[in-house]
C-alpha cells in the first residue's frame, strides 16, 4: 500500500514540477542560429545558448566557443531540452566556461554512460538527468550548490554519488528510482534534503535504526512501526519521512523542527491529530495530503507559507486556525476538504492561489485579509453556498462582487475601538477602552466615523460622559443602553437616525438635546430615564417624533448653555437646569433673547449649590423644589412675582431688603441674607 501511494504522488510531483514542455522552451524560429550541428541563440551578453544538437556523433565535446560568420562567441549555456531523448548519445564532455545547463536537458538519453560537467557549474536543474537508464557514474564540480527536482531520476545504472561541501539543497525526488544507487558520501553539510530523494535506491536499506537524518538533519525516513512516534529531538528538517504510514496515530515532533517538507505525512490515514511547535516556517506541498481522518492540526505563529495541496483530501478536517503571520498560501491547499465549515484567513497574507477551496462542500464562511492584493477568479473552485468577510476597498471585495458572492464587511480594532469599513465609511461595533470620558472619534485612519453599532457601549457602567463629533449620523439599537453611570452627553448635531432602545437604563443622565436633523426615532430609546430631561426644539421634526411616543419632552431653544428654554413671544423661559456644576449664574438674557422666569419642575433633581438669578418677572411655584441640597439663590435684582411655595423650605434667599424675595421669605419660612450694598 506504501508503495503504491508513492508511486500515485511521485507521478503526482512530477506533473507538478514538470514544465508543460518538456523539450525545450519556446524560442523565436527567427532567432535560431544553425552553426555547424549545432542551433544556438545568441543571449543579451552576446554569448551562445545551445538550443538543440543536430549531430551524429555518439561521444560529444560541447565547445568553448563557435564561429559566427566569422565573430568568435563563447558558449554559456545548454539549453532546456538540447539532447533530450538523443538515442545513441554515450559521453558529454563540458568545457569548464560552461555556466549554465537547462532543466531536463539530457532527459532520456537511454545510451549515456559518463557526463564530464563544467568546473564552476553551480546548479544541476530539475530532470536535467533523469532517465539516463545507462549513466553509472557521475562527477559533481567542487562547486555545486543545488541538485534540483527529479535531476537524476531513474538512473537505473548509478551506482555512487560524492557531494562536494558545497552542495546545500538537494530537491525533491533527486535520484528517486536509482536502484542501483548503493554508495553516497557527504563531504559537507546538506541543508535542505527534500522529500523522496533517495526513494527507490538501495542506499536507504544499509542505513541502520528507526529514523534515518541526514545532512542538517533532515529526517527523510521513519523505518519503524510504532503507533505513537516521537521524532528525534536534533530534527529541524522533516522531508517525506512519514509518507504512507498508514499505521500512526500519533506524532510528537521535536521542538527545534523549522520546515516540514512535501509528503512529509501524506497517507498518514491514522492520524487524527498533531501540533506543530514554534519555530516551524513553511509547510510544503502535499505535506498532509490523504490525512483522511486527520481533524485538528495546531499551527504555530511563526509560520509563514502554506504550498501547494498541503491539506488536500484531510476529510475529516472541519476547522483551522490559520496564523495571522501566515503570508504566502498556494494553490488547492485545502482541495476535497469535505468537511471544512468556516475558515478564516490569516491577517497578514499577501498571496494566495488558485482553486483553494475546490470541492470544499460543506464550507459556508471564508473570512479575507485586507492584504491580499490578488484573489484568482477560480478560488472556491465551484464551491457554493458561502459567505464572504471581507474588508472594504480590498481584493477580496472585488472578487466577491464579480462573482456574486455574498459577503459582509470584516470587523476591525484599534487600541479603543472595534468597527468595520463600509461604503458610508466607519461604523462603531465596541468600545474597548477604559476612559470614563469618552470623545468619540470622527476618524480612524483619516476615514470618516459615521455611526455607533447595535450595543456598541452597552452596560459600560464606568463610562461618566460622551461627546459625539458632527459627522455621527446614526445611533443604532441599544448602542448605550445600561450605562448606568452616564450622565452627561452631547449628540452630533447632523444626527439623523437613533435605534431603538439607545439609551434604554441610563439612570443617571440628567439630560440630553436632541438636534434638529434627527428625523428617525426607534421605539424605547429612552425607557427607565425617568430623571432624564429630554430636550428639542418644538419645531423640529423629533419634537414630534418624541411627542407622539408619549415621551415627555422640553423645548429646548438653546444648545450649549445650561439651561434648557422655552420661548414666549419675544422672551424666553427657563425650562430647566441642565448643567452639571455646583454654582450657576442665570444671564438676563440669551442669543438677544431677555430671561422673563423660571418654570415649575426646572431645578427639580438639581445638584447645584448656589444659583445667581438676573431681574425676573415671574418664578413659578415649584421651580427649586426638590433639589438635593440646601442651595443658596442669589437674586439681586429682585422679581415682580415669586408663586407660593416656589423654593423648597430649606432654601436661603440672598436679596436686598425691602424686595419680593424677602417679602415671599417672611411668608414662608425660607432663610433670607441681606446682600450688603457695594
Amino acid at each position: 500500500m506504501k508503495k503504491c501511494i508513492g508511486f500515485i504522488l511521485s507521478l503526482a510531483l512530477i506533473l507538478f514540477y514538470c514544465p508543460t514542455t518538456m523539450a525545450q522552451e519556446a524560442v523565436d524560429p527567427a532567432a535560431i542560429l544553425e552553426i555547424d550541428s549545432w542551433s544556438c541563440l545568441i543571449q543579451e551578453d552576446e554569448t551562445l545558448l545551445l538550443v538543440s544538437y543536430q549531430g551524429e556523433e555518439t561521444s560529444v565535446n560541447v565547445p568553448e566557443s563557435l564561429n559566427d560568420k566569422g565573430r568568435t562567441r563563447f558558449v554559456s549555456a545548454i539549453g532546456a531540452g538540447a539532447f533530450q531523448d538523443h538515442p545513441t548519445l554515450t559521453e558529454v564532455i563540458c568545457p569548464d566556461t560552461l555556466q549554465t545547463i537547462g532543466m531536463n536537458a539530457f532527459m532520456n538519453c537511454s545510451q549515456l554512460t559518463a557526463v564530464r560537467l563544467p568546473a564552476n557549474l553551480l546548479r544541476i536543474e530539475r530532470f536535467v538527468f533523469a532517465q539516463c537508464s545507462a549513466l553509472r557514474e557521475i562527477t559533481f564540480p567542487e562547486q555545486l550548490t543545488y541538485i534540483g527536482v527529479s535531476a537524476f531520476a531513474d538512473c537505473i545504472s548509478l551506482e555512487s554519488v560524492v557531494f562536494p561541501e558545497t552542495v546545500k539543497s538537494i530537491r525533491d525526488d533527486a535520484f528517486n528510482g536509482c536502484s542501483s544507487l548503493k554508495n553516497v558520501e557527504f563531504n559537507g553539510v546538506v541543508d535542505s534534503i527534500d522529500s523522496r530523494v533517495f526513494s527507490g535506491t538501495p542506499f536507504l536499506s544499509t542505513l541502520k535504526g528507526d529514523f534515518i537524518i541526514l545532512g542538517n538533519n533532515v529526517l527523510v525516513l521513519y523505518k519503524g512501526n510504532d503507533k505513537h512516534v516521537t521524532v528525534p529531538a536534533e530534527v529541524r528538517t522533516i522531508s517525506g519521512a512519514f509518507e504512507g504510514c498508514t499505521f500512526i496515530e500519533s506524532i510528537e515532533l521535536p521542538p527545534d523542527l523549522v520546515y516540514i517538507g512535501t509528503y512529509a505525512f501524506s497517507g498518514c490515514t491514522g492520524l487524527e491529530e498533531i501540533v506543530l511547535p514554534f519555530g516551524v516556517q513553511n509547510i510544503e506541498a502535499y505535506a498532509f495530503t490523504g490525512c483522511t481522518n486527520l481533524r485538528s492540526v495546531s499551527l504555530p505563529d511563526s509560520l509563514q507559507t502554506v504550498g501547494d495541496n498541503a491539506f488536500r483530501n484531510c476529510h475529516a478536517l472541519e476547522r483551522i486556525l490559520l496564523p495571522d503571520n501566515i503570508t504566502n498560501i498556494n494553490s488547492e491547499v485545502f482541495n476535497n476538504c469535505d468537511r471544512l465549515t468556516s475558515i478564516r484567513l490569516p491577517k497578514n497574507l499577501e498571496t494566495i492561489g488558485s482553486l483553494v477551496f475546490i470541492d470544499c462542500i460543506a464550507l459556508r464562511h471564508i473570512t479575507m485579509s485586507q492584504y491580499v492584493e490578488v484573489v484568482p477568479p477560480d478560488l472556491l473552485g465551484g464551491t457554493i453556498d458561502v459567505v464572504m468577510e471581507v474588508v472594504f476597498g480590498s481584493a477580496g471585495e472585488a472578487f466577491a462582487i464579480e462573482n456574486e458572492v455574498p459577503f459582509t464587511y470584516l470587523r476591525q480594532s484599534n487600541a479603543e475601538y472595534e468597527y468595520i469599513r463600509d461604503e458610508q465609511g466607519i461604523l462603531l461595533l465596541y468600545y474597548s477602552g477604559t476612559n470614563p470620558l469618552v470623545t468619540i472619534p470622527d476618524s480612524i485612519d483619516d476615514v470618516n466615523v459615521y455611526g455607533v453599532g447595535v450595543a456598541a457601549f452597552q452596560a459600560m457602567e464606568q463610562i461618566q460622559s460622551v461627546s459625539m463629533p458632527s459627522n455621527i449620523s446614526l445611533i443604532e439599537d441599544w448602542a448605550f443602553s445600561w450605562c448606568t453611570g452616564l450622565k452627561e452627553f452631547t449628540l452630533s448635531d447632523n444626527l439623523t437616525s437613533i435605534g431603538g432602545d439607545a439609551f434604554r437604563g441610563c439612570e443617571q443622565l440628567k439630560s440630553i438635546f436632541l438636534p434638529d436633523s434627527i428625523q428617525i426615532l426607534g421605539d424605547d430609546v429612552f425607557a427607565l430615564c425617568d430623571s432624564t430631561a429630554i430636550l428639542a426644539d418644538k419645531d423640529s421634526a423629533v419634537y414630534g417624533l418624541l411627542e407622539k411616543q408619549g415621551i415627555p419632552v422640553l423645548d429646548a431653544f438653546l444648545e450649549g448653555t445650561s439651561w434648557s428654554f422655552e420661548k414666549v413671544g419675544d422672551t424666553i423661559w427657563v425650562q430647566k437646569f441642565i448643567g452639571a456644576e455646583e454654582e450657576a449664574t442665570l444671564l438676563s438674557a440669551y442669543f438677544g433673547k431677555r430671561v422673563a422666569g423660571i418654570r415649575k419642575g426646572a431645578f427639580e433633581g438639581a445638584s447645584v449649590k448656589m444659583v445667581t438669578l438676573p431681574a425676573l418677572e415671574t418664578i413659578e411655584t415649584g421651580a427649586f423644589t426638590d433639589m438635593q441640597y440646601a442651595a443658596d439663590i442669589y437674586i439681586p435684582e429682585d422679581c415682580a412675582l415669586i408663586e407660593p411655595t416656589a423654593f423648597d423650605s430649606n432654601v436661603v434667599l440672598h436679596a436686598y431688603p425691602q424686595t419680593a424675595v424677602e417679602a415671599y421669605a417672611r411668608q414662608y419660612g425660607n432663610k433670607f441674607l441681606i446682600i450688603r450694598y457695594q
